[in-house]
């Protein structure tokens, strides 16, 4: 089967970066530098994005001639690579895929020849530095390219010089992702990606493209099948969709490659989306999250078992997705967020519990024998308090007498202070319960 359309668009789905950018996280505010045959700053999708360059190729292949250079324009591709790693990471998704953290910032250096050469791996060390002096704060630099020699562990031991410059990024916070090549070794990676503080990415297949002949023989292909191409060893870090993807090129447009020159790009796209996520959290928190996340698959050609890239995962390790609310608990939020109150169904509750449970005047006065007193007291319940003080405008109204026991009704007085311990006593305490009742109604009428 020979695939049609937009194979980023799968790609970015398969790495979970989708859901990520679903969440509302693109890498905004990360700064992510890419060493590679440079980055086409004029690609409609990418314009904008590059705030810096350099260059640094021992075989003289800098845009002016030189072994180095550095400033506006020395940094342009003059072969495409660069600008597809670029898009994968960064492009808005215009004339070409959507990057998977479109939102970041890009510092471009190159390294490669237009004719994707590689002079020397002095060069690289050099970029490393220039970065590490002039852009301490980019946190993700992908470099999509290897020396020729590979090796079954990790290989810091064997390159003195470029050593401690990725341990003097790291230590600063900043992480190289690297691909691992495509010799279809099954048991080695290239330098840089062989060193233990880098990020070392291999490659899947991220759908069934058909039958593939690139740098091996492949009869048939589907999604999370190990690429043969990939080169893989026993401290590989990550695998992600490397073919074949469809992603921005020299001049506009797009292209489709293979290899893990764009699996890698995923990663560091990945990467940049979970700083913005949680920029407090350590480098050490954020690759841990990548490494133990994902879907785990086995490799038989080595008998090994490698991580594939699942970018929701990672995010759900840092920021795990708020569980929903039970029933019981939404309906508190509800009320505490200031759920709109029913005055007159309020208010009509209030006048029920006073009529069952405040007898009437005269039922108190017949069962406790007494006589009516001069209070000025209504015959019926609903007329105790005025009606014009039960709008929610209205003063209470003064009691006429002082007292801590004195309550006024219609501007007259019931006397239930201790000097008089039997007169109105149960009219005063009638009205005592009567007035606590409206006065809960007055406060429910209350605006705000």
């Amino acid at each position: 089967m020979v695939r049609t359309g937009q194979p980023l668009v799968e790609a970015r789905a398969l790495s979970g970066l989708d859901e990520v950018l679903a969440r509302g996280y693109d890498g905004t505010g990360v700064k992510v530098a890419i060493l590679d045959t440079g980055i086409d700053s004029s690609h409609p999708d990418l314009t904008g994005k590059v705030v810096d360059e350099a260059c640094f190729c021992g075989s003289g292949c800098c845009p002016d001639g030189s072994n180095s250079q550095s400033g506006p324009g020395s940094a342009a591709d003059g072969h495409g690579h660069g600008t597809h790693v670029a898009g994968a990471i960064a492009s808005r998704g215009g004339q070409s895929p959507g990057g998977g953290a479109p939102g970041v910032t890009l510092v471009a250096v190159k390294v490669l020849s237009d004719a994707l050469g590689f002079c020397c791996m002095s060069d690289v060390v050099d970029a490393l530095a220039w970065l590490a002096a002039n852009h301490p704060d980019a946190r993700v630099i992908n470099a999509s390219l290897g020396a020729t020699a590979r090796y079954g562990g990790d290989c810091d031991a064997l390159h003195g010089a470029l050593t401690p410059v990725v341990a003097e990024l790291a230590a600063a916070g900043a992480t190289v992702v690297a691909a691992s090549g495509n010799d279809g070794d099954s048991d080695g990676m290239r330098a840089p990606a062989c060193l233990s503080e880098v990020l070392s990415v291999g490659a899947v297949w991220d759908a069934d493209v058909g039958s593939q002949s690139i740098y091996c023989a492949e009869s048939s292909t589907a999604a999370d099948r190990i690429a043969c191409f990939g080169n893989r060893s026993a401290t590989t870090d990550l695998l992600a969709p490397g073919g074949v993807i469809d992603s921005a090129w020299l001049g506009g447009g797009s292209m489709a490659s293979t290899g893990t020159s764009h699996a890698a790009p995923l990663v560091s796209a990945c990467l940049a989306d979970l700083w913005q996520a949680k920029p407090d959290a350590g480098r050490t928190e954020l690759l841990s999250s990548l490494r133990s996340s994902g879907v785990l698959l086995h490799d038989a050609a080595s008998d090994r078992s490698y991580r594939r890239l699942d970018c929701a995962a990672a995010l759900e390790q840092l920021l795990p997705t708020p569980a929903p609310p039970t029933d019981a608990a939404a309906a508190d939020d509800g009320a505490d967020a200031g759920t709109p109150v029913d005055e007159d169904a309020g208010r009509g509750a209030i006048d029920a519990a006073v009529d069952a449970s405040v007898p009437s005047p005269d039922a108190a006065r017949e069962a406790s024998g007494m006589a009516e007193a001069d209070s000025g007291l209504q015959a019926s319940k609903p007329e105790v308090i005025d009606a014009a003080t039960t709008g929610p405008d209205a003063a209470p109204s003064e009691p006429e007498a002082a007292g801590p026991h004195t309550v006024g009704v219609h501007g007259g007085g019931c006397d239930c202070s201790a000097g008089h311990p039997s007169e109105n006593a149960a009219t005063c305490a009638l009205l005592l319960l009567a007035l606590a009742l409206v006065e809960r109604r007055r406060h429910l009428a209350r605006p705000g």
